[in-house]
């Protein structure tokens, strides 16, 4: 079997996103999920990290739903980039 499907993974503030595409960029699936925001202080945003890899998890699972891990040819993943943990 020919590895042909890219999985792309996109975590953002509002969000967690996942897409399937075929080897020419034609969509497979996709799934996403809100992400809750925490306000502690004007102008501070907090998430919990717990809810993020969950949530996260989840939309991959949903978008790779009875797809045969072997046509898999890479992942991608792209995240928020002035996020910090302790």
């Amino acid at each position: 079997m020919e590895k042909e499907l890219i999985l792309g993974v996109d975590v953002g503030t509002t969000e967690s996103k996942a897409i399937l595409v075929d080897g020419r960029g034609k969509l497979v699936s996709h799934s996403s999920s809100e992400l809750p925001l925490i306000h502690t202080k004007e102008g501070w945003i907090e998430q919990d990290l717990k809810v993020i890899w969950k949530e996260t998890a989840k939309v991959i699972k949903n978008c790779a739903k009875g797809i045969d891990q072997e046509r898999l040819l890479c992942v991608s993943i792209t995240g928020q980039r002035e996020t910090t943990c302790p």
